[in-house]
């Protein structure tokens, strides 16, 4: 798992960025959000999983970044949970 540069910017993408526009988008479509609204910001939250090694690995694509993007999304997800759950997006 050697970090690099383009893999650690899109894992932090994938779990800072996208449950705030999960969070802003059920904002805007939900006024009072539900338990449905925060499962979804739940789900922009977690790591990316197989999928995105087998659509890699499907369209020729570079698998070894899929998988390192696999396991630096799993190490850095339980750094970022705290983090999204301290700024209130998820009850």
């Amino acid at each position: 798992l050697v970090p690099r540069p383009e893999i650690l910017s899109a894992a932090l993408v994938k779990l800072m960025v996208t449950p705030f526009i999960v969070w802003a988008a059920a904002q805007m479509l939900y006024a009072p959000m539900g338990e449905a609204q925060y499962a979804a910001v739940v789900e922009g939250t977690v790591p990316a999983m197989v999928t995105t090694l087998l659509l890699a690995d499907r369209f020729r694509l570079d698998s070894a970044a899929a998988a390192l993007l696999k396991g630096w999304t799993t190490i850095l997800f339980w750094l970022t949970l705290p983090v999204i759950m301290a700024l209130g997006l998820i009850r």
